[in-house]
């Protein structure tokens, strides 16, 4: 299994999903996307390959530096 970003954080590199994609499927690996910071409104990675492509909600609808009370 290939877990990959699309964009990167915190650097913001941008990744090659087709390229990752040929390369995982001709090995028949799964490509999984995390979508997370470029949403799928920005980025659909089924589009370009990706097997499986993950967000994370929380992130979204709480912001990234939310946490409970301990």
């Amino acid at each position: 299994m290939i877990f990959a970003e699309t964009l990167s954080n915190p650097t913001l590199k941008v990744l090659d999903i087709e390229t990752w994609a040929r390369a995982a499927h001709s090995n028949s690996i799964p490509l999984i996307v995390d979508n997370t910071f470029s949403t799928p409104y920005f980025c659909r990675p089924f589009e370009f390959g990706a097997d499986i492509g993950h967000i994370q909600q929380q992130n979204i609808l709480m912001g990234t530096h939310f946490r409970l009370a301990e």
